[in-house]
């Protein structure tokens, strides 16, 4: 409210000027399961929205990111999707199967080569209508459209997937942003234990004659009693070492 004071020359300094906020913890863990992931395709009564949602969710891309994809982009061949306009640069999202099948399909418009494209062939500005009464068919509240960006991500961990390889599939520019992900799958620390485990199993070291430790030895209790009754006898009963 200072700050905004100054700029409407009410004030000419804030008295709150220098003081540090507290850091605000926003991070959403909100993220669909495959059921519901599934329920939500299948509301989807538009072509297109359906096909913007499903890509979201096969993909992780953020939605201007896929208003922004052209056709050029899609490398069919190699199985990617060449991000160019990502927050931290370009990067290449994996297609899987489904994803191969729904742009193999996709109508093209004539005039453009945006994939997903309003009538005129021009970029669509958001597709909120269409996705807010999708989740209302599917029963699912309180969603926004990034959080399939998180499901994807969610998904990804809980079916074994590493996280450095999700930080380059999503555009992280920092794996600190992708270990929100670490705690949806207790399997996955339980995989690492197991690498450690083979690591150690198939790394053991060759002992030599001389650091092997002596076997224990061979004397009996009816041994060590024979020797006992004879102290002054000069042969004892061999050991072994």
């Amino acid at each position: 409210m200072f700050s905004l004071a100054v700029e409407w020359e009410l004030l000419e300094e804030s008295p709150m000027a220098g003081i540090r906020f507290l850091r605000e913890n926003n991070a959403r863990t909100r993220y669909l399961t495959l059921e519901e992931s599934n329920r939500l395709i299948a509301s989807c009564t538009s072509l297109r929205v359906r096909a913007i949602v499903t890509v979201a969710l096969h993909s992780g891309m953020r939605l201007g990111e896929i208003l922004n994809l052209h056709w050029s982009d899609l490398d069919s061949t190699a199985g990617v999707i060449l991000v160019r306009d990502s927050k931290n640069g370009q990067r290449h999202v994996p297609m899987d199967a489904t994803l191969t099948s729904l742009f193999r399909a996709y109508p093209r418009h004539h005039d453009s080569d945006l994939v997903f494209c309003n009538g005129a062939g021009g970029h669509l500005v958001d597709i909120r209508t269409g996705f807010k009464n999708a989740c209302q068919r599917a029963g699912i509240l309180g969603l926004h459209f990034h959080d399939l960006r998180h499901t994807a991500g969610s998904l990804f961990v809980m079916a074994g997937g590493d996280l450095y390889i999700l930080k380059e599939i999503l555009g992280h520019k920092s794996i600190n942003m992708t270990q929100r992900y670490a705690h949806l799958s207790p399997a996955y620390k339980a995989k690492a234990t197991d690498h450690l485990n083979n690591l150690w199993h198939t790394a053991k070291p060759e002992i030599s004659a001389q650091e092997r430790l002596p076997e224990p030895s061979s004397v009996t209790p009816v041994s060590q009693a024979t020797y006992e009754d004879t102290p002054y006898r000069l042969n004892p009963v061999t050991t072994r070492v």
